[in-house]
């Protein structure tokens, strides 16, 4: 079998407290102190044969945000090394500017995307969900961001609360 598609998850540490998230549904079904996947053993893994004929990586963090792995930067040179069409799901409210400069100048060269996501057209309606979250600052790294790629994605998760208020 000819496994094209993986997704992966890096870390088991996230900056916010999503409402709806099993980190604050069912805190005692995962470990969630911060473990980081060495760099190292993810890509041993994935140089295994059964991923030889792999084409697209997820990295969207269920339990986690992928911008607080240390490594994320050079585990995606390494996927564009290899040619991986990636999608990257953050929450864009970690690290300072430099580091989604930095981000984007990699996405810049590589095949995928960025998707920031959102959960309201204001401060309010983004907290809601979003909890611990400042939208300001989400939209400022995805506006860095858009300034060294075109690979950036704006989301939107629609709730009851924000559905009839989405003004972008």
């Amino acid at each position: 079998m000819d496994i094209i598609r993986l997704e992966l998850e890096l870390t088991s540490t996230c900056n916010l407290q999503c409402p709806l998230c099993i980190r604050t549904i069912d805190q005692n079904s995962i470990n969630t102190k911060i473990k980081y996947r060495p760099l190292s053993e993810i890509i041993n893994q994935l140089e295994e044969a059964q991923f030889n004929n792999l084409k697209y990586i997820t990295i969207a963090g269920p339990i986690s945000e992928p911008t607080l792995y240390p490594d994320l930067f050079e585990l995606l040179k390494y996927l564009n090394k290899r040619k991986l069409e990636i999608s990257l799901f953050i929450n864009g409210d970690t690290h300072d500017d430099l580091y989604y400069k930095k981000l984007g100048i990699i996405f810049r060269s590589g095949v995928g995307h960025i998707y920031f996501t959102i959960c309201g057209s204001t401060q309010e309606l983004h907290s809601k969900y979003r909890v611990g979250s400042s939208l300001e600052k989400v939209l400022n790294n995805l506006d860095i961001v858009k300034k060294y790629s075109d690979k950036a994605i704006l989301t939107w998760i629609i709730f009851n609360y924000n559905e009839a208020n989405h003004q972008f």
